[in-house]
């Protein structure tokens, strides 16, 4: 007996050394990658870091908890988390990349564990059990395509909502296999630790709601046709934690089924509904046959299916959709891990891959959904293992190895920011977003940008085509080349073009440089005159961000005329566009600049606009004493004025 207990402990040992030194080799893979730059969405996001410092630490990071504004929760969770690498801006991005390969290692352990729960319910033996779960863990770790989702910064959301997927999974497993035994205990566990982690990964990011699809899919494509059968009474714990909140996700995705949310896309609903198909088999393929040089977060060079038949693909992708969905459901029985590793993948995608209005194309979105690839491969590794033992164990190490070679090419081309926009944009030429990223890192470097790269884009339909007019607005000013035509040639494109968000950049980036004198063509006159034309377009007007931006730059040139009327008209305008703290005090500022203290009394009593939602409302609560000193102030001077008068 002592030596066969000696003999588990060795094993065990053995076991968790190699998984330890799996977590470290996976680590120094991905670090190549901590030298890499903020890029694209993490810049708006981090932003606001410390811009309330004035209120006390505290103070500033629960407002920039609560405005958020990345999702319909505001995505608190990993907000906070960002506050433990830096609590200002500008920073530096090292800390947040060494943060989220320390999180992705974390979902690493997660991973492992569910698949060791799962193991234990297939009836493998404890070397098998193991085996099987390091080996599915090995494989997710170091997937190439998870470089733009751990690297990437802010993806941070997705690799946080991961987390708590992940450990709701393990209280489900737990707490399934607890109600046999202690019912009490395993209610707790499903009602307390499933609910807590289903919270805190919505929180983190919404298609956190996707660890109910997750629990279905395990139970109804899995445990089911394996006659792994629910303890007494799983139902009712069932019914009321999972299939209804998988319920709401199906509700709530259809309503949010509006053609009318596509206006800032250049794509439609009908549009994304047959691309998304082709998309979803452009993921399996890399997935499956991982290549370098292909893994980027520019996709806006995907062609869009207009038809079910232009592209002819997107009738075969349709069809091979429908087709997959059925077989899962017909087969579950006879091949369950097939049928479940492709009700898993599509579970996976039900948010972000479906009707909402989103980005059509970002490998992070199969940061989850892959994982069930692979518990599918790491199954039949262990059914045919004992017969083929060296065959499957020398594919399993070959392809671990080409992953491995490949994923640390891209982590060390993200860590070389100028080597990466070159490569992106060689292997995306028709990706307006590597174009840009491409001419902003050889401008950083001091290296020269062919003419043709600079140009913008001709496509009237892209959804970058105003982003780029900006952007040659902003480029002839700096070379001092910008005329008052070629200012005015722009009011048509923005007339009539699909206007993107990442115009509001190069919008205010072309006002920055002219705010510093470089086109001195551009008189103040000309450039309220084209601004106002600006306003005007129903195009602007339907995009209350830069709609905002536009009336806030003119209220701006006002103020230095000293024009205190349209300074304060267009002030009222940006704040009837999008209303913000900063605004509200810049209304009042101006007011109590003109004497005008009952006017500015009346603008700080009507903050309606800033308390629109309940996390709106407690930040305007963190902010109230500032407020009523600010009152105090206002109405102490309608005294004296009121004195005076006397």
């Amino acid at each position: 007996m002592d030596t066969q207990l000696r003999f588990i402990n060795k094993g065990m040992l053995l076991w968790s050394s190699i998984f330890l030194l799996l977590l470290i080799f996976s680590y120094f893979v991905y670090l190549p990658g901590i030298s890499g730059i903020f890029i694209f969405d993490d810049i708006p996001n981090l932003t606001p870091l410390g811009k309330y410092s004035d209120f006390g630490f505290w103070n500033d990071f629960w407002i920039f908890l609560l405005e958020g504004d990345s999702g319909p929760t505001g995505r608190p969770v990993s907000l906070a988390s960002f506050y433990l690498n830096d609590t200002s801006w500008p920073s530096l991005p090292l800390s947040f990349i060494q943060t989220n390969i320390l999180i992705h290692l974390l979902n690493g352990v997660l991973v492992f564990w569910v698949c060791l729960k799962l193991a234990n319910r297939f009836k493998l033996n404890n070397n098998y059990q193991i085996g099987f779960s390091l080996l599915i863990t090995s494989f997710w770790l170091l997937h190439p395509m998870h470089t733009t989702t751990v690297l990437y910064i802010i993806q941070r959301m997705t690799e946080l909502s991961a987390t708590f997927m992940l450990t709701g999974l393990v209280f489900y497993l737990y707490g399934r296999e607890q109600l046999d035994k202690n019912t009490v205990k395993g209610f707790l566990t499903l009602f307390i630790g499933v609910g807590s982690s289903l919270i805190l990964a919505i929180l983190s990011k919404e298609n956190g709601i996707l660890l109910v699809a997750y629990i279905l899919v395990i139970e109804f494509f899995l445990f089911q046709p394996l006659n792994i059968k629910p303890p007494v009474k799983f139902y009712y714990w069932l019914v009321p934690a999972v299939i209804l909140p998988f319920l709401v996700i199906l509700i709530y995705l259809g309503l949010r089924t509006n053609p009318g949310a596509f206006i800032n896309r250049d794509f439609t609903l009908e549009e994304r509904l047959l691309t998304e198909p082709r998309i979803l088999f452009d993921y399996l393929y890399h997935i499956l046959v991982p290549k370098m040089n292909y893994i980027t977060i520019f996709h806006d060079d995907f062609e869009l299916s207009k038809s079910i038949f232009k592209p002819m693909t997107t009738f075969f992708s349709v069809i091979g959709l429908l087709l997959l969905v059925l077989f899962s459901f017909a087969y579950r029985k006879k091949i369950p891990f097939v049928s479940f590793a492709i009700a898993w993948f599509f579970a996976g995608h039900l948010i972000e891959s479906t009707v909402l209005p989103l980005e059509l194309y970002f490998e992070h979105r199969n940061y989850l959904p892959m994982l069930g690839i692979f518990i599918l491969l790491g199954w039949y590794a262990s059914l045919f293992i004992e017969r083929q033992k060296s065959l499957v164990a020398s594919i399993a190490i070959i392809m671990l190895l080409l992953n491995v070679a490949i994923l640390f090419q891209n982590t060390t081309l993200w860590g070389n920011p100028l080597e990466l926009g070159i490569n992106w944009y060689q292997n995306h030429p028709k990706s307006e977003r590597s174009r840009l990223l491409y001419v902003s890192v050889m401008e950083a470097a001091e290296l020269p940008v062919k003419p043709k790269d600079k140009h913008p884009l001709t496509d009237k339909n892209s959804q970058f085509y105003s982003t780029s007019a900006f952007l040659e607005l902003k480029n002839a000013c700096i070379e001092n080349t910008l005329t008052e035509t070629q200012l005015n040639k722009t009011v048509n494109i923005f007339e009539s073009s699909v206007i993107h968000i990442s115009a509001k950049t190069r919008f205010l980036e072309f006002i920055n440089e002219w705010e510093k004198g470089k086109c001195k063509v551009i008189t103040p006159t000309v450039l309220k005159h084209y601004l106002k034309k600006l306003a005007s377009l129903d195009n602007i007007k339907k995009h209350g961000q830069i709609a905002h931006d536009v009336h806030y730059v003119l209220s701006n040139i006002y103020k230095k005329e000293k024009d205190f009327q349209s300074t304060m008209l267009h002030l009222d305008k940006a704040y009837s566009y999008s209303p913000s703290y900063e605004l509200l005090n810049l209304k009042i500022a101006t007011l109590l600049s003109g004497g005008l203290y009952n006017e500015a009394l009346k603008v700080l009593n009507d903050t309606s606009k800033l308390k629109t939602t309940f996390r709106k409302k407690l930040a305007m609560k963190i902010r109230q004493k500032e407020l009523d000193q600010l009152k105090q102030f206002i109405q102490n001077k309608i005294r004296q004025q009121q004195a005076n008068n006397t």
